[in-house]
């Protein structure tokens, strides 16, 4: 066994864009076959088709300028682990934030490392995220370039 990267394409006719107001999602399932054809494993994931792009000093969502209105989400909630919070608390918390009429937070990655249930209630829920390290806001930690640069690209 040996990690590995696959890459599939395939295309949707006329998709739905997700957008803050229409969290438009698709449902992905891929299997692994052996080599008699017999599903091994498999994997399914909800997806939403969207382009998101910084056009001089605007943010443009499926080529329509937005103005994103946001927080900056510690995500720590009371009574909950700080790695590893609760479907209920990041639901809550992301519901709290559009009744705040917010689009979007900076949510930090540091100890949550991108945690997927976050990216998977905020694409639901048409809300948009920013993912960002935490640390650097209060010093210069050896690391910041190695997060800088992987946080940039999952944006």
């Amino acid at each position: 066994m040996a990690d590995g990267r696959i890459d599939i394409g395939f295309s949707l006719e006329r998709p739905a864009l997700w957008d803050v107001d229409s969290p438009s999602l698709y449902l992905a399932r891929v299997s692994l076959l052996d080599a008699a054809g017999r599903e091994i494993d498999d994997i399914v994931r909800t997806f939403g088709v969207r382009t998101i792009a910084l056009e001089g000093t605007h943010f443009v969502l499926n080529g329509r300028t937005i103005v994103p209105r946001g927080t900056h989400d510690l995500s720590t909630y009371f009574g909950e682990s700080l790695i590893c919070p609760g479907d209920r608390a990041i639901v809550t918390d992301i519901l709290l934030h559009k009744g705040m009429n917010a689009t979007c937070s900076r949510w930090p990655s540091d100890m949550r490392m991108h945690y997927p249930r976050i990216a998977d209630f905020a694409d639901q829920l048409g809300y948009m995220l920013s993912w960002t390290g935490y640390f650097e806001m209060w010093n210069i930690n050896p690391e910041a370039e190695v997060y800088a640069r992987r946080d940039v690209r999952a944006m």
